[in-house]
């Protein structure tokens, strides 16, 4: 069994990397090709997590067809929103519903992260496999 753990470690590393790249190229792709617009915050839903609060806002804006499109960011975060604050949403033309906030933080943490895991779960294969 020992031997085979740096080998799974590294196909399991190798994967994680394989699809944090691939989902980190979805996002450069969808912010290059995304038309961007200034929503403003129509709702703002909240949630308890342990002793803090999170903010999810629901946001209004304009497509470039005039037609008007409400998007809940259905993801939660620590910053506060308020009814009529003014945010900046990039959005797909053909699609307007898929959209995502101006946040190079929000859009780019879930593949880093996964990015993260990849080369840790290779740095431990890769340690374990020479350590025999």
């Amino acid at each position: 069994m020992k031997v085979l753990l740096p080998y799974f470690l590294l196909l399991v590393g190798l994967s994680f990397g394989l699809l944090g790249i691939k989902f980190l190229m979805g996002m450069v792709s969808f912010r290059k090709n995304a038309v961007k617009t200034t929503g403003t915050v129509i709702e703002v839903n909240t949630a308890r997590k342990l002793q803090e609060t999170t903010y999810s806002p629901v946001i209004s804006f304009i497509a470039t067809s005039g037609k008007e499109i409400v998007y809940d960011a259905n993801r939660f975060r620590y910053k506060k929103y308020n009814i009529g604050d003014k945010i900046a949403v990039f959005y797909n033309e053909k699609n307007p519903w898929q959209a995502n906030l101006d946040s190079s933080t929000e859009t780019y943490r879930g593949p880093i992260l996964v990015l993260i895991i990849a080369v840790l779960l290779m740095s431990i294969g890769v340690f374990l496999f020479f350590k025999k």
